[in-house]
């Protein structure tokens, strides 16, 4: 459990000094819940894009510090849902795999 801490305090410290910097440049009302969604959604895509269960960590530790600090995901797109689109590519090139070597 203590990478998992490692890695929750690591990136909610990457989020408030995102959050610093945009106030830096103007944006008082940026808040933390503004930088972990619009982070939270980037890594979605990037899951969906790349594959790299990594991207599935990251997303795991946004999502237990939106839970930490009260920050609402409705509305936003389930880890689960992007896991199942994931699982359906596999199954889908699983089948193609064996239908090739027929």
């Amino acid at each position: 459990m203590c990478a998992g801490s490692s890695d929750f305090t690591e990136i909610l410290n990457q989020l408030k000094n995102y959050v610093d910097y945009r106030h830096r440049r103007g944006h008082a009302n940026f808040d933390l819940g503004e930088a972990l969604i619009a982070h939270r959604a980037q890594c979605m895509q990037n899951l969906l894009d790349e594959e790299d269960r990594a991207w599935q960590r990251r997303i795991e530790v946004l999502d237990a510090i939106a839970q930490a600090h009260g920050i609402s995901l409705e509305g936003e797109d389930s880890l689960r849902n992007v896991l199942q689109i994931l699982s359906e590519r596999e199954r889908l090139r699983r089948s193609e795999e064996v239908a090739r070597h027929r």
